[in-house]
């Protein structure tokens, strides 16, 4: 019996256009340093987080306050600390190699082993494994997104892991606690100014509903923000998606896409999201229905803010 945690999270496939325009003072605004990539183990999982650079992140990770930004993953042993690579190697291996009732081919050199690990999402022999953690550490080794190790935002994490035993080991460690109280930005805020729809629309997936945002995020530079369009029917039960194409992560009805604001203060003044009413998945009749937009902000904290509703009736 092999178990181990895959830690996919499966979006399908969202098709849509938009139309945005972001304003801001010139000059361009100065470059923004990335977020430090921090890798942590726990039973049964190894996860990567992303916390940005700030003077008290650097602190905790023992990296200089000035010079030239850290490329490499940090290293974190829950109750260690940051530790160096040769230690980290070996206490992954530990944790996460296996012994399978039978011999598994390696997904790397095909060889049968008995010892292995899944790494991104394949079965590959132990000493294949150590080979891979060994670039992985000194960031030789890029992280697949929905991989093993997906690079996610805390409270997205928390349901991948599905062992208690791993949440716990990772929510009370107290380096971690500290970048993440480190990294807790109160700073942004969104505020929508307008949210309507145009029915009847043209679109290439067939005909379509536009859903128009105007809105303005403060305190979100430099973050792959995503904004989407939830649907509801007037009782406020969610409609539901069958076929994987218009969804969210939860599987229900919506359209969705991701921007990135490159100021301090952005206003987005028509974000256009387009819902085909073939994706409502709705059988003929009349139906009262009402939509909302959303602003996910990632970070260590996901923070969501939400528009008003607005109301609309659907006839087919």
């Amino acid at each position: 019996m092999i178990s181990a945690i895959a830690g996919a999270v499966t979006n399908g496939v969202i098709k849509l256009f938009r139309g945005r325009r972001q304003t801001a003072a010139s000059p361009p605004p100065p470059s923004i340093a990335p977020p430090q990539q921090v890798l942590v183990v726990a039973p049964f999982a190894l996860v990567n987080l992303q916390f940005p650079l700030n003077s008290e992140v650097r602190d905790i990770l023992e990296i200089p306050r000035s010079g030239v930004v850290y490329p490499k993953p940090r290293l974190i042993l829950p109750g260690q600390g940051v530790v160096s690579p040769e230690r980290f190697i070996e206490d992954v291996a530990d944790t996460l190699v296996l012994r399978a009732g039978s011999k598994i081919e390696c997904a790397r050199c095909h060889q049968p082993r008995h010892l292995g690990a899944f790494a991104n999402a394949n079965w590959v022999c132990q000493d294949c494994f150590r080979k891979y953690l060994s670039r992985l550490a000194i960031g030789q080794s890029e992280i697949p997104s929905g991989a093993l190790w997906p690079s996610r935002s805390w409270n997205e994490i928390t349901h991948l892991l599905t062992g208690g035993q791993a949440v716990d080991t990772i929510a009370a460690d107290p380096t971690i606690n500290a970048l993440i109280e480190a990294s807790a930005d109160h700073s942004v805020e969104v505020r929508f100014n307008d949210v309507w729809i145009e029915h009847n629309i043209e679109h290439v997936d067939g005909l379509a509903m536009e859903i128009h945002a105007s809105f303005e995020i403060d305190g979100a530079r430099g973050r792959q923000c995503r904004v989407m369009a939830h649907f509801y029917f007037e009782d406020g039960d969610r409609l539901r998606d069958f076929n994987g194409l218009y969804r969210t992560s939860h599987g229900y009805a919506g359209s969705s896409d991701t921007f990135c604001p490159s100021y301090d203060s952005s206003v987005y003044e028509n974000y256009v999201l387009y819902m085909p009413y073939s994706e409502l998945h709705l059988e003929n009749g009349s139906y009262d229905l009402q939509s909302r937009v959303r602003v996910f902000c990632p970070g260590v904290r996901l923070l969501t803010f939400d528009s008003d509703w607005v109301a609309f009736r659907y006839d087919d």
